[in-house]
């Protein structure tokens, strides 16, 4: 059987790497806020005061230690009975010991995936087209 062996310049490599340093967090800043009025919606039916809806917030994107680039939404604050609004998505979405799952998640993700595609491709191409 034939072989075949490549390796890439190094400076080709460090390019790439850099640009992707550039890029990755704009095209996933720019994205997330599509995820979030999906998942906003999706959480609508489930709404009690609005306010686990209103604590919705997108983070940043930011390297992690595997250099990988995540951006990633959370519900800040607290309800008034004491349970942080994050718990309450989760009961919503998973089910706890007094309520069945009513998952919401991955219809919010599989709503808005091309949405959120285009945005990434868009961002990408008016860095470098």
């Amino acid at each position: 059987m034939a072989g075949f062996e490549f390796d890439f310049p190094d400076d080709i490599l460090g390019d790439v790497s850099s640009m992707i340093d550039d890029v990755a967090p704009a095209m996933i800043n720019e994205a997330l806020p599509i995820y979030e009025s999906a998942i906003k919606n999706e959480l609508e039916p489930h709404r009690d005061t609005g306010a686990l809806i209103a604590s919705i917030r997108c983070k940043k994107a930011k390297k992690t230690s595997t250099d990988a680039y995540v951006g990633y939404l959370t519900a800040v604050g607290e309800k008034e009975d004491g349970f942080r609004n994050y718990q309450k998505a989760l009961a919503i979405e998973y089910g706890n010991s007094h309520e069945a799952a009513r998952p919401f998640m991955q219809s919010a993700a599989n709503s808005s995936e091309k949405s959120v595609l285009d945005k990434m491709q868009e961002v990408f191409d008016r860095r470098f087209r």
